[in-house]
Parts: structure tokens; C-alpha cells; sequence
């Protein structure tokens, strides 16, 4: 029963981790875009 518990929380918790790391990559992604924009905007 514990070692049934331990197993789906862990495999919860790697999905989670999964989940939070996708979404920083995009907000990442989103803001070199946005600062990349901003220096195309200044060099012309």
C-alpha cells in the first residue's frame, strides 16, 4: 500500500517538474523574442 503510494506520487511529482519546465522554456522563449525585437527596433 506505501510503496503503491510512493510510486504514483513520484510519477506525479516527475510530471509536475515536466510541466513547470515546458512552461519557463516558453516564458523564456517569449521574452528573448520581445528583447530581440527591441534591439532590431533600435538598430534601424
Amino acid at each position: 500500500m506505501a510503496f503503491t503510494l510512493f510510486s504514483l506520487s513520484f510519477i506525479v511529482i516527475i510530471i509536475v517538474l515536466i510541466v513547470l519546465l515546458i512552461r519557463s522554456n516558453n516564458k523564456r522563449k517569449k521574452q528573448l523574442d520581445r528583447i530581440e525585437k527591441k534591439i532590431d527596433n533600435l538598430n534601424q
